[in-house]
């Protein structure tokens, strides 16, 4: 297991390669305690994780959303402008990546939840516009979250995690 690798110091920079594994704040490594996720990419977007609010603006390129034990919801706050919101399975600059599109909306038909059954997934916006969303892991999740009236999209590739 990688908690094996991390307590043996078996970690290595091959070919002088630098290799760094890094945790934000309030996440630590202690793999004990903690599940983590390790996410490859050539990008570099903002990792949003567990239980924030947080604003995806025009132009902003993409964000990751992570949850390591396996589910993500998202609570569409607010979503104002013109053009599309795509959700990405996994993360990357591309399917070359293992990052596949899931789905697309127009920002005024943009449900008020999104929940995935991802590890990973990347949500972008396009010019003119911009989402705020507020992000819980799967344990969050309750169905007294959602009110009857509420659009509700639940999706899952099967992809993000198997490649």
């Amino acid at each position: 297991s990688f908690t094996d690798l991390i307590d043996a110091q078996c970690i290595e920079q091959p070919f002088d390669f630098p290799w760094r594994i890094e945790a934000h704040v309030p996440v630590d490594l202690n793999c004990e305690s903690n599940q983590f996720s390790l996410v490859f990419t050539s990008s570099s977007p903002k990792i949003n994780t567990r239980v924030l609010r947080t604003v995806l603006e025009q132009g902003s390129s993409e964000q990751f959303f992570v949850e390591p034990q396996t589910g993500i919801m998202l609570h569409n706050q607010q979503c104002t402008g013109s053009g599309n919101v795509t959700v990405f399975t996994g993360a990357g600059s591309g399917e070359e990546e293992s990052r596949f599109p899931i789905k697309s909306w127009r920002c005024i038909d943009l449900p008020d939840w999104i929940v995935s059954f991802e590890n990973v997934i990347t949500v972008g916006v396009e010019e003119g516009l911009q989402l705020t969303v507020d992000y819980a892991p799967r344990d969050y999740m309750n169905h007294d979250y959602a009110s009857p009236l509420d659009r509700v999209a639940v999706m899952s590739s099967g992809r993000s995690d198997n490649l």
